[in-house]
């Protein structure tokens, strides 16, 4: 079955899902509105806990689509994980174009009440030569309205200095059918809407799931360090010929 996510601020195509494999046949649904908060469950908070604008309401910033590579690693304690591994892709918008490297990573935990959480890591290559690092959140309470939070890192004094301290949203695609995920990225920073019963929706992630954490790993309660068995001092120099 091809598997094809699309979004539009008024009408959303998604593909509801079964237990089996994760997908079942497609579904239409009514978008709640363009000015809708998708508010992020508290073990996935994306960044932006009090919730996350529509994305196309910002101003863009840029466009990339890239080709994929889809792994169904299967249901784990976490959910149903699937990865895509991301190829060569391409940049394009007002103040930044160029290319995706190849090697991005796409993770994304898929439920049973169609609710997802995502992760990312990509490197782009403007066409100046630049290199620029950017890390997303994600999260969907229905498959076809997945919404990423990305931060970037970008070298210090280029001329795309000013994506260390925005504030940026994005909306992602996937095609399985074509292999291809797109992302189009808006700065979110002028757009203040508070959450209300009318506006918002909740992603509500199903229990007897172990949250996964988006920092870098954590000691749990009752972790605590253990005996030393070993201690070994290492040291570098340059070696003389006949001398040891």
């Amino acid at each position: 079955m091809n598997k094809l996510w699309l979004w539009a601020v008024t009408l959303t195509m998604a593909f509801g899902q079964t237990a089996e494999n994760g997908w079942s046949q497609t579904v239409v649904r009514q978008h709640a509105g363009a000015d809708t908060l998708l508010i992020p469950s508290k073990d996935w908070p994306c960044g932006k806990p009090a919730g996350i604008p529509v994305p196309k309401l910002g101003v863009p910033v840029f466009s990339a689509t890239m080709k994929l590579e889809f792994y169904d690693v299967g249901l784990t304690p976490y959910g149903h994980r699937q990865v895509c591994v991301l190829q060569s892709g391409t940049v394009t918008g007002e103040k930044i174009n160029g290319e995706v490297l190849p090697g991005g990573l796409d993770f994304e935990l898929v439920f049973t009440n169609g609710t997802r959480e995502v992760e990312q890591v990509l490197v782009l290559k403007t066409s100046t030569g630049k290199y620029i690092y950017m890390r997303s959140a994600g999260t969907a309470a229905e498959p076809g309205d997945v919404r990423m939070v990305p931060e970037f890192e970008a070298p210090f004094g280029s001329e795309f200095d000013w994506l260390n301290s925005g504030k940026y949203a994005g909306q992602q695609m996937v095609d399985l059918a074509a292999k291809t995920l797109t992302l189009s990225v808006f700065d979110i920073s002028r757009i203040t809407v508070l959450a209300g019963e009318s506006n918002s929706v909740q992603v509500i992630k199903p229990a007897g799931f172990r949250p996964q954490s988006w920092d870098y790993r954590r000691a749990a309660a009752g972790e605590h360090l253990g005996a030393q068995i070993i201690t070994e001092n290492v040291t570098l120099g340059r070696s003389v010929l006949g001398k040891r």
